[in-house]
């Protein structure tokens, strides 16, 4: 009886180096297994760009790095650009071991997350930090998730930590009930490219300083949200921050200057609605 590709796919064996090699999209739906990527075949996709993982109640991590070589591998570089988890109840973690230096993702450009319920941070910040390639980046209804990056050791305590994207243009937070921070420490969070920032129903989080008005920091929802975050916990973005690079205080000059406008905008309407409602009671007089 011959295998099926999803037992050839899980075997203890060592493959051809260019085993699977060709494969640029792969799309996985209902497996019952604990992780998605084994570690024997991580490097034999050489040539992946697109990963998309759909409603697998069983899977608790995406890439297997427990039983990778280090001497064998020498440093996996992937060519992954599109990164797609969708509905992944168990989701604990995208790796079930630190990848750095066993493999980097240096051609990330998109990340779509929706409904991981146990997963609770995204990357160790040694991935983050090289995301150059970074363009979309999008986590939707995952409710354990309480920061974006997690701290790594001790040695990162008392040091600020910058997050470079370079290329980041798209940035969506939605519904994500316990997010209250991109990073549990101090840090510079830079996206230079930045034009769309979409975040909805997340009521823990703080999107920026504001001593820029003269008051504290402003939560996502300051109606709706309790007053349980930490004071010294860092916003998404900082206002004094931002006045120092060109690009990015453009980007935020813009948003409270279109805010503004809406006001004027809204306060002119309003005014000429009144005043034509009171020329058509004089006419009708």
């Amino acid at each position: 009886m011959e295998d099926s590709l999803e037992d050839i796919w899980y075997k203890k064996v060592v493959f051809p180096y260019n085993y699977f090699g060709n494969l640029k999209k792969l799309v996985v739906e209902d497996i019952e297994k604990e992780a998605v990527i084994p570690s024997q075949i991580l490097a034999c996709l050489k040539s992946l760009e697109e990963l998309q993982v759909h409603k697998c109640e069983a899977v608790k991590f995406v890439f297997d790095m427990l039983d990778i070589e280090m001497k064998k591998t020498k440093g996996i570089i992937s060519r992954l650009k599109k990164l797609d988890l969708d509905d992944l109840t168990n989701l604990t973690c995208v790796w079930n071991k630190n990848p750095q230096g066993i493999v980097s993702f240096p051609y990330l450009q998109e990340l779509r997350l929706v409904k991981l319920q146990k997963l609770e941070n995204l990357f160790p910040s040694s991935v983050a930090r090289n995301l150059v390639k970074l363009q979309k980046l999008k986590i939707l209804r995952c409710d354990g998730l309480v920061e974006i990056v997690a701290k790594e050791d001790a040695t990162e305590h008392g040091t600020t930590e910058i997050f470079y994207f370079p290329c980041l243009s798209s940035f969506s937070l939605y519904k994500l009930s316990k997010l209250s921070c991109f990073y549990p420490g101090k840090h510079l969070l830079e996206c230079p490219m930045l034009e769309t920032l979409d975040v909805s129903y997340c009521p823990m989080l703080k999107l920026f300083t504001s001593e820029f008005y003269g008051k504290g920091p402003v939560r996502e929802s300051e109606v709706s949200a309790p007053n349980t975050v930490s004071q010294l916990q860092q916003p998404l973005f900082s206002v004094e921050k931002v006045t120092n690079h060109k690009h990015s205080f453009l980007f935020f000059s813009f948003s409270i200057l279109l805010y503004i406008s809406l006001l004027l905008l809204q306060t002119a309407t309003m005014t000429f609605l009144l005043n034509s409602f009171h020329l058509a009671r004089l006419l009708q007089n």
